[in-house]
């Protein structure tokens, strides 16, 4: 089964129960989520393929600022469908607009990224209670 790594940097109010509903409404599985505060190490290794855009150090100071929910969600074609809910009109329904502009959101661009990212952020230990591809 497919897996797909979806990172939230919340607002406050936060949004988050709102997109696991939309998510799970959609035939996805969330196996895995915990509410972290990223260390610097995750956030360079999470964004290394921008390391030398202008914008990297100021994305990397804004995703370690606070927390972040990290999650694993499980399903058939689970990287092309998280990533058209998150960007999906849909998505931003779920709050105003302008509030909407204050969430980082992050959703795997294929199945390679999926796995490194994964990786970065979840132990195998943390992954294999809820897990459907055992």
């Amino acid at each position: 089964m497919e897996r797909t790594f979806i990172c939230l940097r919340p607002t406050n109010p936060s949004p988050v129960g709102r997109v696991i509903a939309r998510f799970e409404s959609n035939g996805l599985k969330l196996i895995a989520m915990k509410m972290i505060n990223a260390t610097r190490s995750q956030a360079t290794e999470h964004y290394k393929e921008y390391r030398d855009r202008p914008f990297f150090n100021k994305l990397i100071n804004y995703i370690t600022s606070g927390p972040v929910v990290a999650m694993v969600w499980e399903g058939v074609d689970s990287v092309k469908k998280s990533r058209h809910l998150l960007e999906s009109a849909c998505f931003y329904n779920l709050r105003n607009m302008d509030e909407c502009r204050d969430i980082v959101r992050h959703g795997s661009c294929n199945v390679q990224d999926a796995q490194r990212k994964i990786n970065i952020w979840f132990s195998s230990n943390e992954l294999r209670i809820n897990s459907t591809s055992r």
